[in-house]
């Protein structure tokens, strides 16, 4: 089904945008290939992995000898790289600060926050922080001028800027005051509070982009303990209630209609925790179908078709799979396998009429396993790099604090926070090696 879709996608935008030329198509493939290749620590890498990587071992510097190192700074000197997403795509915007700063300019690694980051310098070029009038540290600083509006460095070339726009679903408006970039937007299809900044001009004025597009948020009626009178108004809990007209969710979703047939599920549900993992399965690929590509479409052909856009370099960071605090109670066969855990249920016919014990995992990854199979296929045959992380394998969850059946109901959504040192590796490694290419 992911390839059905994948290829409707497709079809859709290519329809509609320039080609980027089969030399960058042919780039981005190899790129995938390759990224595929050294990602050794997947956890489905057999089954994933082309079959002329696996007596393959590359290395950065049979590609490009003369750089070496775990940095993606050499290719980003006088460069402006632009982060786009939600808050994960925040956490890899602080790993770049910590990883790469200015020395002796403190205050630039310091961000407001989310909604209001500006810039930063970052990646300073070593042979620039000698002694002298022409290479010095505060030539990369930031300043302020009178007014205390910080300034750029005043030696862009030797130095990149970072920046970062908050956007969860990138909405391609062209101006910057349209209500959903301005107005609390309350999505009519989850009932969940959505934060869409503009960022068609911070695009126009960078040279590398980052984007992320998460999956759909579970719905906000998932979230009820019991349904009862609500039962007649609300959705299933994690169905999505359909766009309405004049929707930006619904402008590409014709296209998309008749991929995935019409289950229904009788079964009675008071709460999310009676769903049974089929249900979920089914409502993560219509979320998917009927939500989340048509928007991804939407996306790719504004930013193809724009000749202030096209040009530049777009890199599509995959999304990872949601991570537990502590504990794998959330799982409901005793020797999962990596799909098994990434999923939160075994796909066995049995296991599938079964309910999950923490629905909103499975809901949550069993989109990212979908969406991370549609983009690996769409996106290099766009001419945008795709960095896959949905299964790298990750160090084991410590133990929770108890494990009986009232804990783990109150603590459903235990979802990592903190950045895990596993992906912030591989998102050094493979932005490294995007930018080779």
């Amino acid at each position: 089904m992911a390839q059905n879709v994948s290829t409707h996608a497709f079809e859709v935008v290519s329809s509609r945008v320039p080609s980027r030329g089969q030399n960058v198509i042919d780039r981005e493939l190899a790129l995938q290939r390759r990224i595929k290749c050294q990602l050794k620590h997947h956890g489905l890498e057999r089954s994933l992995l082309p079959p002329d990587c696996r007596s393959s071992n590359f290395s950065r510097s049979e590609h490009n000898p003369e750089i070496s190192g775990d940095s993606p700074c050499p290719y980003l000197y006088g460069k402006t790289l632009l982060l786009l997403g939600d808050r994960s795509q925040h956490a890899l915007h602080d790993l770049l600060l910590d990883h790469y700063p200015i020395p002796g300019d403190p205050e630039n690694t310091n961000c407001p926050g989310a909604d209001f980051c500006n810039w930063h310098a970052i990646c300073p070029r070593v042979s620039s922080l000698s002694n002298g009038p022409f290479g010095s540290a505060e030539r990369l600083a930031a300043k302020l001028d009178s007014n205390r509006k910080k300034q750029l460095p005043p030696d862009r070339q030797n130095v990149s800027i970072l920046r970062y726009v908050r956007t969860y679903l990138l909405f391609p408006t062209g101006s910057r005051k349209h209500k959903r970039h301005n107005e609390p937007h309350v999505s009519r299809i989850t009932g969940v509070r959505e934060s869409e900044s503009y960022w068609v001009s911070s695009v126009r004025g960078a040279d590398v982009i980052l984007l992320s597009k998460a999956p759909v948020l579970a719905p906000s009626w998932s979230y009820g303990k019991e349904r009862g009178k609500q039962a007649s108004t609300d959705p299933r809990p994690f169905r999505l209630r359909p766009p309405q007209t004049g929707d930006w969710e619904l402008e590409n979703v014709h296209y998309f209609k008749d991929i995935v047939p019409l289950v229904s599920f009788d079964s009675v549900v008071n709460s999310a925790l009676d769903v049974s993992a089929g249900e979920i399965l089914y409502s993560a690929v219509r979320a998917t179908v009927d939500v989340w590509v048509p928007t991804l479409v939407s996306t790719l052909i504004s930013i193809l078709s724009d000749s202030g856009m096209r040009s530049k370099r777009f890199i599509w960071r995959g999304e990872w799979s949601a991570l537990r605090k502590c504990g794998t109670e959330h799982l409901s066969v005793r020797f999962p396998s990596a799909l098994d855990t990434l999923l939160g249920f075994q796909m066995h016919p049995y296991y599938l009429n079964q309910p999950v014990k923490d629905p909103w995992f499975s809901f949550h990854n069993s989109q990212v396993v979908f969406q991370s199979l549609i983009l690996s296929y769409l996106l290099p045959r766009l001419g945008i790099s795709y960095l896959p992380f949905y299964d790298l394998k990750l160090s084991p969850a410590p133990e929770c604090p108890s494990a009986d059946e009232a804990y783990l109901k109150s603590n459903t959504h235990l979802f990592q926070v903190q950045l895990p040192e596993e992906i912030g590796k591989t998102f050094i490694d493979t932005l490294e090696i995007a930018l080779e290419y």
